[in-house]
């Protein structure tokens, strides 16, 4: 039982790690200026937030 809750917490550990350096090397191939729209907190590509 304890040995299949540590499992499981090593997988979540795991995963957050990967999804880390994912976003990492996607921040440092992009760049910030490319990462987020002109002028705004949003991210370049993401649905607007705002109704309009």
């Amino acid at each position: 039982m304890l040995r299949n809750v540590l499992a499981a917490i090593v997988g979540y550990i795991a995963i957050v790690a990967v999804l880390f350096v994912l976003s990492s090397l996607l921040w440092l191939a992009l760049g910030a200026s490319r990462a987020f729209q002109p002028g705004t907190w949003e991210v370049a590509g993401g649905a607007p937030t705002t109704c309009r």
